[in-house]
């Protein structure tokens, strides 16, 4: 994981200077969206663990969700700057 997102920074936001296109109070909160989704996830897996008694299922949906969650922001967020040429 930390691989991928040093890669990441390196050629998006470095290499192809995606940093121009952004503000900083954007790039504060660009993080929040997707640990939000994580916040939900402990709340409501916290609430599957109490009535199955197993942690299994929240595990597997914290999993599933984040990964759906970093997977849609980053093509978002690299297709919305590499649309604009700048």
């Amino acid at each position: 994981m930390s691989l991928s997102h040093g890669w990441s920074f390196y050629t998006n936001f470095l290499g192809r200077r995606e940093y121009r296109h952004k503000t900083l109070s954007q790039q504060m909160s660009d993080p929040y969206k997707r640990i939000f989704v994580m916040h939900l996830t402990v709340i409501f897996g916290g609430f599957i663990v109490l009535l199955l008694e197993t942690p299994l299922p929240a595990l597997l949906l914290l999993i599933l969700l984040k990964i759906y969650a970093d997977a849609r922001a980053h093509r978002h967020q690299h297709t919305d700057t590499a649309a604009d040429p700048g």
